[in-house]
């Protein structure tokens, strides 16, 4: 489609306009409709948007649409419309939305004409709507609709191909699957598994009933599909898999005879040897810095000569460990979710960390339900009303919207949770189960999910990766994602 711009007037017409504009003033008529144009060859649109109509979709108006006067957004289309410009909403409608009788808002310069042309799939001109006497436009039902405004001069035309993006797939539900009914096939009997990352590697390690840990690793790619072979790291006596975290580009493991290991590559564990006489039971994470303090430090359980429980903390793993107070005795050792740790943020006036865990085991081998929290000095605990009992469970700070990271923590099932999903907004303090307010986020019950103690999601794409431990004894994968964390948005 041929454009024609006029650049240059004659000079006489500019002079005319004004002289008018001039005698227009001075005579004091107020009642002038006269428009005074300052450039006749402008036939370009400045914004554009829709108006609010419940019935395309909710919140219509907050959709932005972007002008892309050359056409660059996309080629293929221009290619069959030379010349013309694109708008377009980048952040799509939702799915469903129909775009039908929708107002439209417009500014630009003075155009002598501003027209909607519809044409069918074959390029023929089914229908057109003059702006200037009707601003309700119907896209619904064409496979094209050009805006062409014709300047002032009547003779520089603006063609503007409009596309109305809808979503073709649900966003707001989580996509669950099956990757993997058996992770390991040639590890039998699995009673304990737990699964931690360095960088962009998932790192496994795994027990098995014949007193053996096994290591794999994979990329954190989906679908997870490139796990190498299991390889015996050694005995129970040496590693448990159950206390596995990560820290610093190290893997660190307490083992069953009280000694702190670490690792970087997920096969070869050294012990810690700076811990002096220090029995461990378990590790709780890291506690960053509070506001103004010096370093971060690092938490775990220790088993003293009088055979009680005390919390410890070191600046690192192999430096000098500080025992403090006994560990109460509702606080559970063990099968409590991976610690998630939470920086200060002095604006908000929270000027210390946080650490979070939630269920496990207590020393007298009683199950709770209830989230503890660590603020660097003392630990909290939030008893639960809606959260069964349970241990084996993991937790991930997920999110609704990628502008707000961090507020729907999710729980995985652990063992007495009857594969139900639990989420949390207020980062543990309450547990409500996930179908009850996000039901199309728990559709889970084909998967037949059992005890799943270790659950990430890949923060590039917001895909959620569960690992199971199955009533055959076989580790199991599924995934999810929300899909909507998936799309482009502009609002």
């Amino acid at each position: 489609m041929n454009i024609k711009r006029t650049y240059f007037l004659p000079v006489f017409a500019s002079v005319v306009l004004l002289m008018s504009s001039a005698l227009t003033s001075c005579l004091g008529d107020s009642n002038s409709n006269e428009v005074i144009v300052t450039n006749y060859s402008n036939a370009t649109v400045k914004t554009f948007s829709f108006n609010s109509n419940d019935s395309v979709c909710t919140g219509l108006a907050s959709y932005a649409f972007t002008i892309d006067h050359y056409g660059a957004s996309d080629p293929a289309l221009i290619a069959k419309w030379p010349g013309a410009g694109i708008i377009f909403n980048s952040d799509s409608l939702p799915v469903g939305s129909v775009p039908d009788t929708i107002e439209v808002e417009m500014t630009y310069s003075s155009p002598s004409a501003v027209m909607f042309y519809h044409y069918d799939a074959s390029a023929n001109l089914v229908d057109s709507v003059d702006f200037t006497e009707k601003q309700k436009v119907n896209f619904s039902p064409y496979a094209t609709t050009v805006l062409r405004l014709t300047a002032y001069d009547k003779q520089t035309t603006k063609d503007y191909i409009i596309k109305v993006n809808v979503h073709k797939t649900v966003g707001d539900t989580i996509r669950w699957g099956m990757l993997s009914e058996n992770l390991f096939p040639g590890l039998g009997d699995v009673i304990a598994l737990r699964v931690d990352t360095i960088g962009n590697t998932f790192y496994a390690l795994a027990a098995t009933a014949d007193s053996s840990v096994w290591y794999s690793e994979c990329e954190m790619n989906y679908p997870l599909d490139a796990w190498t072979d299991p390889v015996r790291v050694g005995t129970m006596q040496t590693l448990n898999p159950a206390t596995l975290w990560s820290w610093n580009s190290r893997l660190c493991c307490v083992g069953l005879d009280g000694e702190l290991r670490y690792s970087t590559d997920g096969q070869n564990w050294n012990r810690v040897l700076n811990t002096g006489a220090l029995k461990f039971c378990n590790l709780l994470g890291l506690q960053f810095k509070a506001y103004g303090a010096a370093s971060d430090s690092i938490r775990a359980i220790t088993f003293g000569e009088d055979g009680r429980y005390y919390f410890a903390a070191a600046t690192g793993i192999d430096e000098p460990w500080t025992v403090g107070d006994e560990v109460p005795d509702g606080f559970p050792l063990v099968g409590y979710t991976r610690p998630i740790s939470m920086p200060a943020v002095p604006q908000r006036g929270n000027r210390t960390s946080r650490i979070y865990i939630a269920g496990g085991l207590t020393y007298a081998g009683k199950c709770t339900s209830s989230t503890w929290c660590c603020d660097g000095t003392e630990w909290a605990e939030f008893v639960q009303n809606s959260l069964p009992v349970m241990h084996d469970a993991a937790v991930i700070p997920y999110c609704t919207d990628t502008d707000e990271p961090g507020t729907l923590w999710l729980m995985s099932p652990g063992s007495g949770m009857d594969g139900i999903l639990y989420f949390s907004e207020d980062k543990g303090v309450t547990w409500k189960t996930l179908a009850k307010e996000y039901a199309s986020y728990a559709d889970v019950d084909n998967m037949g999910l059992d005890v799943c103690p270790s659950m990430y999601f890949d923060p590039n794409d917001y895909r959620i990766y569960i690992f199971e431990l199955d009533s055959d004894r076989c580790v199991r994968l599924v995934s999810g994602q929300l899909t909507k964390l998936t799309f482009q948005h502009r609002r």
